[in-house]
């Protein structure tokens, strides 16, 4: 109230015994410092997930000098995991001008400096984060906004977003708000390399995050994924699993070439498919489209539902990619002539022609062991879910059913 700032009804309440000091020096202005361990206040920014009880103890002090201009040169809070010293300059009407923190650290998913930007009478501050670190993975759950919030605009110029333990996003700039959760807009780059830009939305608690890039190829490669697909556009979607930690993601890419793999070279050897080897070394092998489904923890990948289809190859694949380790162990299914072998498409799952060899990878996913069954071109796309065991590495549960093939138009 005294810095005309607005504020949450919930946002502080109670009270709290404090120590005040006041020295008169001869010929200057009142100095003040003021302490308290904030016993009988409760606290709570309901949009960044952070509440301190009342019962619970804290430190706060302010110091500085009084005049018809106040001056504060020292404010210092630390409380239920919130850290944030700095210093006001207030107006001369008494209101909130700026505060500048040259740390605030928030549990373990902030830190970072932090400036507030006073915006006039009856308005929640405006707040600028430059530099620092955001940790997405350690965001806390997020409730609703307290009474009367309309959500704190947030100013972001970050040093890094850390999304997984794989993915960051640096820089980063954005505008975003913090009422249920971080909410809005931004550009930045895949690991310090390709440009993205994409949305941050609340969900399940956490946040949820779209990425998009003009060079799908040049995202992957840059996020340590995969080094071989040239160019596309690359629509990435990652929510917060409903349970512990991780996302569940869709990948769409659209028009992007597959060039000097030696995998998929060794692959198309053993179905001695040479048109299409000579497509890989040289120009590359066209996919109109590449879609996958899939769930990333902590310790790894699990693709549920890949496909990859053009002209003249269909490929489908689902498994499990170890992060730490770097193994994995996949399985699918290749279709050759993809153009006409499609039409078995109807029965079978996207990325599979009426005809097609199965075959599994596993091991490091450098140099992954490659093997094919030769005779599963005898099988028909209709009867291949039959003989087709379960994902490797996937386990099915009631809780945890396989999601429902989504097929679109080509």
């Amino acid at each position: 109230d005294t810095f005309n700032i607005a504020l949450p009804a919930d946002a502080v309440s109670g009270r709290a015994q404090g120590a005040l000091v006041l020295d008169l020096p001869e010929g200057g202005p009142p100095v003040f410092t003021l302490q308290s361990d904030l016993r009988g206040v409760a606290m709570r920014l309901a949009g960044l997930g952070w509440s301190k009880p009342a019962e619970t103890g804290g430190e706060f002090s302010i110091s500085g000098t009084l005049g018809p201009t106040p001056t504060i040169d020292n404010l210092r809070l630390a409380a239920a995991g919130l850290s944030a010293e700095g210093t006001v300059t207030l107006s001369e009407d008494g209101a909130l001008q700026s505060a500048e923190f040259s740390a605030v650290t928030l549990g373990d998913w902030l830190n970072a400096p932090v400036t507030l930007t006073g915006r006039g009478p009856g308005q929640p501050p405006g707040v600028a984060v430059t530099g620092g670190t955001i940790d997405l993975r350690a965001l806390p759950p997020s409730e609703a906004g307290g009474e009367g919030s309309s959500g704190v605009p947030l100013n972001l110029a970050l040093d890094r977003v850390i999304v997984t333990d794989d993915i960051t996003l640096s820089p980063f700039r954005g505008q975003v708000t913090s009422s249920a959760g971080l909410n809005g807009t931004f550009e930045a780059r895949m690991n310090g390399g390709a440009p993205v830009r994409g949305a941050l939305v609340p969900q399940r608690g956490r946040t949820a995050i779209r990425l998009q890039g003009d060079d799908a190829g040049a995202v992957i490669r840059d996020a340590g994924v995969f080094k071989s697909f040239d160019g596309g556009a690359l629509d990435l979607i990652m929510v917060p699993r409903s349970e512990g930690s991780g996302f569940d993601g869709q990948l769409q890419i659209r028009t992007t070439r597959l060039r000097d793999q030696p995998v998929m070279a060794d692959l198309l050897d053993a179905v001695s498919i040479i048109g299409i080897i000579d497509q890989l070394q040289g120009p590359g092998i066209l996919f109109d489209n590449v879609v996958a489904q899939f769930e990333i923890t902590p310790d790894r990948l699990i693709l549920e539902q890949g496909s990859a289809v053009g002209a003249s190859l269909g490929i489908s694949l689902d498994g499990t990619y170890d992060l730490a380790g770097k193994q994995l162990d996949m399985q699918g299914v290749i279709s050759p002539i993809y153009l006409f072998n499609a039409i078995g498409q109807i029965f079978t799952r996207r990325g599979e022609g009426l005809f097609g060899f199965t075959f599994r990878m596993t091991g490091d996913a450098e140099t992954p062991r490659v093997s094919v069954n030769p005779l599963s071109i005898l099988t028909p796309g209709m009867f291949r879910e039959i003989f087709r065991r379960a994902p490797p590495g996937i386990e099915r549960t009631p809780q945890r059913p396989p999601r429902q093939e989504r097929r679109e138009q080509p």
